[in-house]
């Protein structure tokens, strides 16, 4: 029974270690691969605790693996794109610009009903309230409200730079070409290299932060 305990305990610690400095978030808010990566660890840390006779170092072993194999797939995201799209969603539009997608609801098995219901639990009562309503990459529903009558429709921000690489797809979303985008880098005193952040939103605000300086 002590060595039970000692086990579970151990084992308890080097998990709660792993998952730290993995950086994981609330369950809900998971990608897929972080959600097989932790149901993973979670089924591994367990056979020595089920049972004694098992190694504790064949469990820990597999968790130091699945471990740097989520920690490099997780830098090499953010230097190459195809990976990322390979490992990750992207946020989908089921209402854009007022218009809903009749199409994703469909592709995304999300009944009109369950739509209204999440609008309705996000404070919109009417569907011609919501301007933007956006299935992200954790599954949850992100809701932008129209305009009121005497104000700008400024709607979202969408990312035309992104750590010095330009966004094909926010480009068709805004109906802008790669030279509109590199005329507003231009403008911003900045190549696309140079630039961390472009985002526009559908006023035509630019926001812009460029990447900082590091020293040799």
């Amino acid at each position: 029974m002590i060595s039970l305990f000692f086990r579970t305990f151990l084992l308890f610690a080097f998990l709660t270690l792993m998952l730290r400095l993995m950086g994981k978030r609330q369950v809900g808010e998971m990608e897929v691969s972080e959600l097989v990566t932790t149901l993973l660890l979670s089924e591994i840390a367990a056979l020595p605790m089920e049972d004694t006779d098992f190694p504790v170092l064949y469990a820990i072993v597999p968790i130091l693996v699945i471990f740097s194999f989520e920690v490099i797939i997780t830098f090499l995201k953010t230097k190459w794109n195809p990976l990322k799209k390979l490992f990750e969603s992207k946020p989908v539009f089921l209402i854009k610009r007022g218009v809903l997608d009749q199409k994703e609801l469909g592709k995304n098995r999300i009944s009109l009903g369950e739509l209204l219901s999440e609008l309705r639990i996000q404070g919109i009562s009417t569907y011609g309230d919501a301007y933007y309503a956006i299935l992200e990459q954790n599954g949850k529903l992100s809701v932008v409200k129209r305009a009121k009558p005497d104000e700008t429709e400024k709607g979202i921000s969408h990312t035309l730079v992104s750590d010095g690489k330009l966004s094909k797809e926010a480009m068709k979303d805004l109906g802008l070409t790669e030279e509109n985008v590199l005329a507003l880098c231009r403008a911003e005193g900045a190549t696309p290299e140079e630039i961390f952040l472009l985002l526009r939103d559908d006023a035509g605000t630019v926001t812009c932060i460029k990447k900082e300086e590091t020293n040799a």
